[in-house]
Formats: structure tokens, C-alpha cells, sequence
């Protein structure tokens, strides 16, 4: 083991112990006044209590909505990602509507189940508007229908 490696890796730890020591030491006076001695001080300092009580609120203020809305922009950045990864899947598609009617025919072909279900879903499976189709293999794609075709074709 290399020891002089092993002290640089705690070294933070000590600079946070000795900040932490510091901060302690500094605080403790602070801790043991009464608020007005505390007010005397911050006045004879020349600063203005009640604009540093409104900056610390309002630094409180933000925390504490920041805080209560971690869950929201978490949930905002997985829709992002889940949104980007849809169009990726989208831009897979044939650019041309005979193309994606092909697609969609050897969807139905390889997979009954899935042309059965369209079927019932289109009562005249050759009556689908190219809009039709183009919803449909979006829809198959989000599932992961495509991929696993593309990958089953692969395969062979």
C-alpha cells in the first residue's frame, strides 16, 4: 500500500473535520447571546437586521422549494428523456406510406395476434388512412413490437 496515497485521500475528510472545528468554535458565542444582544451587534456592525432577516428568509423560502419539488423535476427530466427516446423510435420508421403499409402487413404477417388485434381495432384492415398505419407502427414501436421483429429477422 502506498501511504503517501493514502493520506491524500484524507486529506478532505481532514480539511472538512478542521472547517467543521471552526465553524463550531465561532458559533458557540454566537449560540449563548440573547437575541437582543445578537440584534445590538449585527446593528453595531452596520448592517440592517430587518434586510438580513428578509435575505435569510428568503434563502429558506427557496430551499424549501426546491426541496418540495424534487420529485417534480425529477419526474419532468424522465419525461424528457422518455420523450427524446419516443422520437428517436419514431424516426425509425419508413419515410413513405407504402413503405410503412409493408411494414404494418409483415407486422400482421409475422405476428397473427397483432393483425387479429388490429383487425377488430379496423373492422377493413385496407381501409386504414396512411395516418392509420403510421399510428399504428408508433404505437407497436413504443411497445417494442418493431424491435423485437427486427430482431427476431436478425436472427435467421
Amino acid at each position: 500500500m502506498d501511504l503517501g496515497r493514502a493520506n491524500v485521500a484524507n486529506e478532505p475528510k481532514k480539511v472538512i473535520d478542521e472547517l467543521c472545528n471552526v465553524m463550531d468554535t465561532v458559533s458557540d458565542p454566537l449560540l449563548q447571546m440573547s437575541d437582543d444582544q445578537v440584534l445590538a451587534e449585527t446593528v453595531a456592525s452596520g448592517e440592517n437586521p430587518e434586510q438580513s432577516a428578509a435575505e435569510v428568509k428568503g434563502l429558506l423560502l427557496i430551499a424549501v422549494k426546491d426541496y418540495r419539488q424534487r420529485r417534480l423535476r425529477s419526474a419532468q427530466e424522465e419525461y424528457e428523456r422518455e420523450a427524446f427516446a419516443s422520437q428517436q423510435r419514431q424516426a425509425a420508421l419508413p419515410d413513405t406510406a407504402e413503405e410503412r403499409r409493408l411494414l404494418l402487413s409483415l407486422v400482421c404477417q409475422q405476428r397473427p395476434e397483432i393483425g387479429n388485434a388490429l383487425t377488430l381495432r379496423h373492422r377493413h384492415f385496407e381501409e386504414l388512412t396512411d395516418a392509420d398505419v403510421e399510428s399504428s407502427l408508433e404505437e407497436l414501436q413504443e411497445l417494442g413490437t418493431l424491435d423485437d421483429l427486427r430482431n427476431d429477422k436478425d436472427s435467421q
